[in-house]
């Protein structure tokens, strides 16, 4: 039960009773997991869904997706090196799922060994590689008609041999993003760096029809020179209304503000078109920021990120109806500390996010207002939490209080994390937040925060944890 002042008035919420969402995993070693792997080329599909919690990461990507599928999905991410499961890399490339209506995880893929060992282009794969080519000459009128093609596609149809799984799979990478298309009902993998230190300068899609990964033969129109390099530290969006992702910045062997975007329907990139007038509210170069897409403004909205030298806390938008970037909030710009050293300590609670990298932002579109958690800024990891109201064009901050949670669950909060997964769920009214790193080790809980339908004058927190762990937490905001 929470409790809320509202204009002079005691507001009272009331919510049911908790429950447990997160059970202690099934621990597989490597070699189950790839013996599953080899199975699942002659199983059906269905048969395939392990009910396990993902290990703990960071620095992986994920996105929401509702019906038919319901499900948060996180892909890949990198991992403490010690941990016994893993003996030669510290990243990976499955493919989990998270079920908010049944409240189940489920392993999606697994991981195979294909980043060392050479393959042969079968001639499977390369009839498969030319199927968008093949429908983009036809003239699609709508959705329907695209994804009737591709259900009636022979090629499509046709299984895939190992050799071809293994040359259209990702690599085991961590700093790439991850997007879904429904029209292709697809997840787009773009970007990462493996354990070698290498970029993936590949595009992949996963089907979550199919459960199997395709490397796309992605081409550019005449707006580049060039297809969009490997990096780590970028982020894409997907807007669904011209069924393209958009890409921005990110970390190579320097830092990018490259804008672009990824036509799903014919498999071009092109370089996004803005307004040459209000290119001086344009972002920096930049990675690790957080970069959203709020539907009802027809905007890309991107806050904070870093470079070599510096952390940033400016709040920029860019409309895709008039094309032009608009600075919503200067912001300030933090020195990066090189000397090593860090320090872990809870930020003393305000209204204005400090500059910082590695967090998350989510966008509640009934509220008009994006949400801030966490994140880095070179010397703390955070616990806090802000929304940006674009009703009044306001920061106002979000305190978690703590108090009365056991010991072990409030060290969880208070110690601080970035490089996170956060999604907003409009069904649920909740937004689901999973793993991170807090400067010793990664994480692999899964918390949401609820949010009352009446207004954000209050939230809850409920944790969910691999031991059962499951506590409130009551969030205040501040009213002006």
């Amino acid at each position: 039960m929470l409790k809320a002042n509202n204009d002079g008035k005691e507001i009272t919420f009331r919510f049911n009773s908790l429950q447990v969402l997160s059970k202690t995993p099934t621990l597989l070693s490597l070699e189950e997991l790839v013996e599953i792997e080899k199975q699942s080329s002659e199983d059906e599909l269905s048969e395939q869904e392990l009910e396990l919690t993902p290990i703990a990461t960071s620095f992986h990507s994920g996105c929401l997706i509702h019906a038919p599928y319901n499900q948060l999905i996180i892909v890949g991410g990198c991992f403490d090196e010690d941990d016994e499961w893993y003996e030669e890399e510290s990243c990976t490339n499955e493919v989990m799922s998270f079920n908010y209506m049944e409240n189940k995880w489920k392993l999606l893929f697994s991981r195979v060994l294909n980043d060392d060992e050479s393959t042969s282009t079968t001639v499977e794969e390369s009839d498969t590689n030319n199927v968008q080519e093949q429908i983009s000459h036809i003239n699609i009128s709508s959705d329907e008609q695209y994804l009737e093609r591709i259900v009636q596609s022979p090629i499509i149809q046709q299984s895939s041999s190992t050799a071809e799984r293994r040359s259209n799979t990702p690599p085991r990478i961590w700093g790439h993003s991850c997007s879904y298309s429904p029209l292709t009902r697809s997840l787009y993998v773009f970007g990462g760096i493996n354990y070698h230190d290498e970029y993936n300068e590949h595009l992949f899609s996963f089907s979550l029809d199919r459960r199997e990964w395709k490397k796309i033969d992605a081409q550019k129109d005449s707006s580049m020179e060039e297809l969009p390099c490997g990096r780590q530290g970028h982020r894409t969006v997907y807007i669904p209304s011209i069924h393209k992702m958009v890409l921005f910045g990110g970390f190579s062997s320097s830092h990018l503000d490259d804008f672009c975007e990824f036509d799903v329907r014919n498999n071009t990139w092109s370089r996004v078109e803005e307004d040459p007038a209000f290119l001086m509210n344009r972002p920096s170069c930049r990675e690790v920021f957080s970069m959203i897409y709020a539907e009802n403004r027809n905007s890309i909205i991107i806050f904070g990120g870093k470079t070599e030298d510096e952390r940033y806390s400016d709040l920029r938008e860019f409309s895709l109806t008039t094309r032009r970037w608009t600075l919503l909030y200067q912001g300030k710009i933090k020195k990066t500390n090189h000397n090593g050293n860090t320090k872990k300590v809870t930020k003393l609670f305000k209204d204005i996010p400090s500059e910082r990298s590695s967090h998350t932002a989510v966008y509640l579109e009934n509220y008009q207002k994006m949400i801030i958690l966490s994140g880095y800024d070179g010397e703390e990891w955070f616990c806090d939490c802000y929304e940006f109201d674009f009703n009044t064009m306001q920061w106002d901050g979000i305190k978690l209080e703590t108090k009365d949670l056991p010991d072990t669950d409030r060290e969880i909060f208070t110690k601080g994390f970035s490089s996170h997964v956060a999604e907003f769920n409009n069904i649920t009214n909740e937004m689901l937040v999973f793993g991170g790193w807090d400067g010793e080790i990664d994480s692999n809980i899964l918390f949401s925060i609820k949010i009352p339908s009446y207004h954000s004058v209050a939230m809850k927190f409920k944790l969910l944890s691999m031991n059962d762990l499951f506590s409130d937490v009551s969030i205040h905001c501040n009213e002006h």
